[in-house]
């Protein structure tokens, strides 16, 4: 989304311009969620008791490293396809 809103971007750009008229909102939202995803899931997984130990393997939960890992394969792979496939 990112690569896309700077991509696309008017010339002469102001701060309201950057706010309202480009992705930068999107973008908040979807970290927004991400988070708030993020921590139901969590409280799903593993309970809503704050004494209670985080038990199990814990690398088979998708925790903060799990989802960096794949955000930055996705953006590889986004950045490869760019890359390779774009137009001169």
């Amino acid at each position: 989304m990112t690569h896309f809103a700077i991509a696309r971007w008017s010339a002469p750009t102001s701060p309201p311009d950057i706010l309202l008229k480009s992705m930068v909102i999107d973008i908040l939202i979807v970290w927004g969620k991400f988070f708030v995803g993020k921590a139901l899931f969590e409280l799903e997984t593993f309970g809503y008791d704050a004494d209670r130990p985080k038990a199990g393997m814990s690398y088979r939960y998708p925790h903060l490293g799990w989802w960096l890992i794949h955000l930055a394969a996705v953006s590889l792979v986004y950045s490869l396809g760019n890359l390779l496939w774009s137009q001169p």
